[in-house]
């Protein structure tokens, strides 16, 4: 059954099966709007709507087009479809939310012709993609490639500057970090900051295991060497075992080829197979399980473009897991994060900084840790519940 206020999420993210950042961000906003009973349909772009018959729900309130298994999507077929939905729902209290990615042909065929062209009520849910997409690539190997990724690098900057331009036709824009929303702040006046938020239906271990024979560190998201600041913390595990400190580094989450093959053939060259560990990408519901089973969890992101604008969704799933939290202070980990009192941040953002920010967290860690996880799950209730954005959200779109 729809209700009468509809939220339509559109995005390029397949909705089927998905366990990225940018879905479970999508899912927290749907549940958040679905307590006030507004109908919320997510929208992909692999997605094709004909009828009431491809609405497959999920959840109270919250439904999504079924997609084809392994469906390629095209953008004839992604606007027919839109098409047919906005007709569907014409007598409804309807707003769209883009959530854009790196297909932004999508993102640009749709504001032309569902808000310039139409006068939709269209908003958009801006995140550091915008802001640093082409620049945080791991560089080619050979000149050749190299010169692809500038030319190529150069389109897509110039694109991501019509879409930057652009998102003052939008009627809002939605903000997960404090330097978004003051950048985007000039384009835009309607604007609200949702920082990154979390179930808290999650499960929470109490139960912490003692260190035994290594110290184990574990890393979740996508595993980018320069994006995410890998580089050092593989320096850092090399250094702590040369020293005779039993550490191991489990990495979980999407890697792309090139950087895969690199990180191999580091791995032989600096001989820390064994203490060095990629384990690919979990399913959603093992992901807190696999957690648990750590002794740090990191995010040691390093100061860059995308890092300054965005704010890492996986640090709420981390603060809940009962396991202490090791952060770098870049965009608003500062804001939630406080050194020693719900987890240990990172000043000094190279190898030797991460070196002795851990040797100083193994000193007191079995004393500490308690203390510190229980002040963490307290800051993500405070914080990043999605429910506590319920009524301003619904209150954003439709007042």
């Amino acid at each position: 059954m729809i209700n009468k206020r509809v939220v339509v999420f559109v995005s390029t993210l397949s909705f089927s099966q998905n366990t990225t950042a940018g879905y479970n961000r999508i899912i927290n906003y749907a549940k958040a709007l679905a307590i006030h009973s507004t109908t919320v349909i997510l929208f992909s772009f692999y997605g094709n709507f004909n009828d009431i018959k491809d609405l497959e729900k999920i959840s109270d309130n919250i439904y999504r087009i079924k997609e084809k298994i392994k469906a390629k999507g095209s953008y004839l077929k992604f606007i027919f479809s839109l098409n047919r939905i906005k007709k569907y729902l014409k007598n409804y209290n309807t707003c769209f939310i883009l959530y854009p990615t790196s297909k932004f042909g999508a993102d640009i065929i749709f504001l032309i012709i569902f808000k310039i062209f139409s006068s939709n009520k269209i908003f958009l849910e801006i995140n550091e993609l915008r802001r640093a997409y082409p620049k945080n690539r791991y560089p080619e190997r050979t000149l050749y490639f190299k010169f692809l990724r500038i030319i190529k690098n150069l389109i897509d900057i110039f694109f991501y500057k019509i879409l930057e331009y652009s998102s003052s036709f939008y009627n809002g824009i939605l903000v997960i970090s404090t330097n978004l929303y003051s950048y985007y702040s000039k384009y835009n006046k309607k604007i609200l900051l949702i920082p990154i938020l979390i179930d808290f239906t999650e499960k929470k271990n109490n139960n912490l295991s003692s260190v035994k024979d290594s110290f184990n560190i574990g890393f979740f998201g996508t595993v980018s060497f320069r994006k995410e600041g890998i580089e050092n913390i593989l320096l850092v595990i090399k250094n702590l075992n040369r020293k005779d400190i039993n550490t191991k580094l489990f990495l979980y989450g999407p890697i792309s080829n090139v950087e895969y093959e690199y990180f191999q053939e580091w791995l032989k060259k600096e001989d820390m197979t064994n203490k060095i560990f990629y384990n690919g990408i979990l399913k959603h519901d093992v992901v807190l399980d696999e957690m648990q089973k750590m002794d740090l969890l990191i995010l040691p992101r390093p100061h860059n473009q995308q890092t300054k604008y965005g704010f890492s969704t996986k640090l709420a799933e981390y603060l809940i897991s009962g396991v202490p939290v090791l952060v770098t202070d870049v965009s608003d980990n500062s804001k939630y994060i406080q050194d020693g009192i719900n987890g240990y941040i990172v000043h000094d953002i190279t190898p030797a900084g991460f070196e002795k920010k851990i040797i100083e967290i193994l000193k007191n860690y079995e004393k500490t840790k308690y203390k510190i996880t229980q002040e963490a799950y307290n800051t993500a209730k405070k914080y990043f519940d999605y429910r506590l954005y319920a009524e301003t959200l619904n209150k954003f779109l439709f007042d």
